[in-house]
């Protein structure tokens, strides 16, 4: 008995369902816009199939180790020779070169380099420098030539070894211990030169001799000596000062130099003007003082007083902030001067005036 006579014998009668008799919200879609589990998964292959056919498995052109397809990335493509040289090396049970177009994803990454190659952990700043401070010389493979740069990682490139065309593959196995060595060193380096640019730190030939401060970044060598003959250094301020004035040992130039460090002021004349008046910190310290916390301290009060007067007398040369505030110090003095200088004046003739018994 069908299902049609089980219905008619229980009084049931046979409606058949189309589309068209359901309620709006519960009519049976198209089966053409039905997206089953079964085609979102062949879609889903189909993406993976092509991704692999773009990225296939493949020798990396930076570390020489096995790219794994539908991985890391790929540069340009492989040429009609690339593919020739890969359908050999797959008959010789060799992984494919892709035209040396594919690499991983952390080869092109200066730091994850400098941590493979050499087992420290550097940030991006320490191993870009010490990428860059090792080319030149650059890094040497195990055939002799010298591995060349790739942007943006600068320590070796697997490709253009000689070598390369029978690798079996094997990360970074072409780089020899001497050349990771070398980087190694290079990162400490440029970890030392890093601290030395960016934190305050003291100078193995003392405090700055012109100013007296312990601590600061990027010391450099100056003219200055202390008592005893040994050399002063330049602070980093202070030398940004030497810099842009003619270099000089006289004791006098060297004063009006610090006088321009500390007061912002300069003229042509100043080594004359001042230099009797100006004194160095090296000039006032024995040799082997420790220094001072800020620049300008040990001798705070005469030294500003010599500032003060800098300032003055060489108010347009002054940085803006102190210019016009100076300038405008200077206009006040000046017509304070005439004010009194006419006063003066006038009592002195009233008093010529009274002498010669004329009333006043």
């Amino acid at each position: 008995m069908g299902v049609a006579d089980r219905h008619a014998l229980a009084g049931v009668a046979m409606v058949p369902v189309t589309p068209a008799s359901l309620p709006h919200n519960e009519r049976i879609p198209p089966m053409s816009t039905i997206t089953t589990p079964l085609a979102a998964a062949r879609a889903k292959f189909a993406e993976y199939a092509a991704d692999r056919a773009v990225r296939p498995r493949a020798v990396c052109a930076v570390c020489g180790g096995i790219v794994a397809a539908g991985t890391g990335v790929t540069d340009g493509e492989p040429t009609a020779a690339a593919l020739n040289i890969d359908a050999r090396r797959r008959r010789e049970s060799l992984p494919a070169l892709h035209g040396w177009t594919r690499m991983h994803t952390g080869c092109n990454d200066p730091v994850a380099v400098v941590r493979t190659l050499t087992g420290l952990s550097v940030n991006d700043t320490i191993a870009q420098d010490a990428l860059w401070a090792v080319q030149p010389p650059r890094l040497v493979g195990d055939d002799g030539r010298p591995l060349p740069q790739v942007a943006p990682v600068f320590a070796c490139r697997f490709a253009e070894l000689s070598s390369a065309s029978a690798w079996a593959g094997g990360a970074w196995k072409h780089v020899k211990e001497t050349s990771r060595d070398a980087l190694a060193e290079a990162v400490r380096d440029a970890e030392h030169q890093r601290y030395f640019d960016t934190e305050a730190h003291r100078c193995t030939d003392g405090p700055c001799g012109a100013c007296g401060v312990a601590l600061s970044r990027g010391w450099r060598q100056s003219p200055i000596r202390w008592k005893d003959g040994a050399p002063a250094p330049w602070c980093a301020e202070c030398a940004q000062v030497a810099d842009r004035r003619p270099a000089s040992r006289e004791i006098l130039r060297l004063r009006a130099v610090a006088l321009e460090a500390l007061s912002g002021a300069s003229g042509a004349d100043m080594s004359v003007r001042y230099g009797e008046h100006m004194r160095l910190f090296a000039e006032l310290v024995d040799p082997g003082h420790p220094g001072t916390a800020e620049r300008w301290e040990y001798a705070a009060d005469t030294w500003a007083e010599v500032r003060e007067s800098a300032r003055l007398n060489y108010p347009s040369s002054l940085p803006d902030g102190l210019r016009q505030d100076y300038q405008a110090r200077v206009n006040e003095i000046r017509r304070t001067a005439i004010a009194e200088q006419r006063a003066l004046e006038e009592a002195e003739a009233r008093q010529a005036d009274a002498d010669r018994g004329w009333p006043i």
